[in-house]
């Protein structure tokens, strides 16, 4: 039912090539030696600057507030799926850990 949706994700950036990322924050849940990664994939779609990381000055570890339209995508594996979202460039902007 989220498909379709527009989504708002805050983490840092792992860059997969100059059009495909991930962000990731740790979740700690009990104590530092438990934490995981919260992934989620991201594709940029091209618009009026462009279409690339690069061009826009991110780097890898760089924390980034990204909107765009949730989607989710079948996987290898009958019954599970990836969370993708697909952002404008002008959607996906610099800030800060909270």
């Amino acid at each position: 039912s989220y498909s379709g949706q527009t989504a708002s994700v805050k983490g840092q950036l792992r860059p997969r090539s100059d059009r495909e990322f991930t962000l990731f924050t740790l979740k700690m849940t009990c104590c530092a030696g438990d934490t995981v990664p919260l992934k989620a994939r991201i594709f940029v779609v091209p618009d009026h600057q462009g279409g690339s990381l690069t061009s826009k000055g991110f780097k890898d570890g760089d924390w980034l507030k990204v909107t765009g339209v949730l989607q989710f995508v079948p996987l290898d594996k009958p019954g599970h799926f990836m969370p993708v979202i697909r952002a404008k460039l002008s959607n996906i902007n610099a800030t800060g850990p909270e």
